[in-house]
């Protein structure tokens, strides 16, 4: 019996060393710690108990001086809200956590999953489709889309308080489709309910996987039956996406038109098949990168312009603000916006960015540790893996005391900004994996908000939101609006 005892001592110490191994320059261990398990516990049981885990993880950190360490199981992920410290690891470290790996069978290497070389070469001839002057040829087709969202928007004046969600994640769909990919899908609203239902089974499926340690074993994910629906969803979203492949393929052929010069003033899907045809790209990697641009935009665009129209209908003075500025610029007609326009609401701008700063979409910027990078206090080995919590960074102290007021007046001025504000503000990245599509989200948002107040004004209680988090942050309550019509509204 003692020998029995004795041994179970003995291989708890092993294990326990095995799931802590104690390195050099080791930053201090987040609270809650258990032997074998480590952190595990914290991130599992649903979207809430995740999100108060990332909440207490960037207090502690900064706390204990910007940097610490989470353990799952025996795997050591590096915490990070020290500014500093994101911009050395961000840029040091270009491979995707392997938390992407469960996203691979989706989006295969596309931009959101391809680490090194691979995201390299497609980051590189991909860059040209996102070229500020290829944004600017959008204007007619974000103008159009927002014309026809306003419409919408239509049935829901003087009613209840309603999820404006559903209404900006149809526009932005067809918006990234209209625009990247040269389809008009004005009159094809069934293909776009049928993929933003596809994917949000997908990003449930997935997210459920993550959250649940018995999923993360292949065989319990195949009895469980998650395995088969996520099969069937994956390749009824490669289907849809085939098929825009396929019409711009056609349209091409049909007017025997065929760019072959690598301007920057092409679309991403003729950029692509242009590619495809000097065999850079394959079949594959045209497919790959549609579905990472297409999943990347609309579901960070919508939710940003929804954490807009409840800061402004909590903020009366600030909406007025912004209708003002737009009334100035625009004048009494109903035109639509051009590049001029564009660069002269620096207050509605403004008050994107300071939206982006407060109510940042996605959680974290996650990075596998492939090689020795050294922090100011501590040193990252290969094996380790880091996560960088973006709240923080937007909510540092280098913002002022005033870092948790809405203020878009901060944004007017570079002497009210931190010094070397973009490692501050990680709402599209940070260092060289910034986001690729920033330029087009922007310029999207601002014609989307100017076209709703011209027309409309906007009410919600801010103060009802409550938030959760799996790979992005969103409401579970709260987040409903009302609207009116304006005095003197254009039509």
């Amino acid at each position: 019996m003692l020998g029995i005892v004795l041994f179970l001592i003995i291989l708890f110490v092993f294990l326990w060393k095995l799931t802590v191994e104690v390195k050099e320059n080791s930053p201090p261990t987040f609270s809650g710690w258990i032997p074998i398990i480590g952190h595990l516990y914290k991130i599992i049981g649903g979207r809430e108990r995740l999100s108060r885990t990332l909440f207490d993880l960037g207090e502690e950190c900064e706390r204990k001086g910007g940097v610490i360490g989470f353990y799952v199981g025996a795997q050591r992920h590096f915490v990070i809200v020290d500014p500093e410290d994101a911009l050395t690891a961000a840029n040091s470290s270009l491979s995707k956590h392997a938390i992407f790996k469960q996203a691979e069978p989706w989006l295969g290497n596309g931009l959101i999953t391809s680490g090194g070389s691979t995201w390299k070469m497609h980051r590189k001839l991909m860059n040209p489709a996102f070229h500020l002057n290829v944004v600017l040829g959008y204007l007619d087709l974000f103008n159009n889309q927002a014309r026809s969202l306003v419409e919408n928007l239509e049935d829901e004046v003087d009613k209840e308080p309603f999820n404006v969600f559903q209404y900006l994640s149809q526009t932005s769909l067809k918006t990234i489709c209209s625009t990247a990919f040269g389809i008009n899908v004005d009159q094809d609203s069934e293909f776009c309910n049928k993929y933003i239902h596809a994917c949000e089974k997908l990003i449930g499926i997935q997210t459920r996987k993550f959250q649940n340690i018995w999923l993360q074993s292949d065989l319990i994910y195949r009895l469980s039956g998650f395995k088969k629906k996520e099969d069937e969803l994956i390749k009824y979203v490669h289907q849809l996406s085939n098929s825009i492949v396929q019409r711009k393929r056609m349209e091409r052929k049909e007017r025997h038109k065929e760019v072959k010069s690598a301007t920057k003033m092409q679309s991403l899907i003729d950029l692509l098949l242009n590619l495809s045809g000097d065999q850079v790209f394959s079949q594959e990697d045209i497919r790959e990168e549609i579905d990472t641009v297409i999943v990347a935009a609309f579901d960070t665009t919508s939710w940003s312009l929804t954490y807009a129209l409840l800061v402004l209908g909590s903020m009366p003075e600030i909406q007025e603000k912004v209708a003002k500025e737009i009334e100035e610029v625009l004048g009494p007609t109903d035109r639509n916006l051009d590049k001029d326009d564009l660069q002269k609401l620096v207050y509605t701008e403004a008050m994107i960015k300071e939206v982006l700063r407060l109510y940042n979409v996605l959680p974290a910027v996650l990075r596998d540790i492939t090689e020795k990078v050294q922090l100011k206090n501590y040193t990252m080995y290969p094996g380790d893996q880091c996560m960088i919590l973006i709240n923080n960074l937007n909510r540092h102290k280098a913002w002022g005391l005033d870092v948790e007021q809405f203020r878009p007046e901060r944004w007017l001025g570079e002497a009210e900004l931190p010094e070397h504000h973009s490692a501050y503000f990680a709402t599209f990245g940070i260092g060289r994996r910034f986001c690729i599509g920033r330029i087009f989200a922007m310029y999207s948002m601002k014609t989307i908000l100017v076209h709703i107040l011209r027309r409309y004004s906007v009410k919600s209680d801010l103060a009802k939101l409550r938030l959760t988090s799996d790979y992005v942050t969103k409401p579970v309550s709260g987040h409903f609006i009302t609207i009116t019509r304006r005095i003197n509204a254009v039509n």
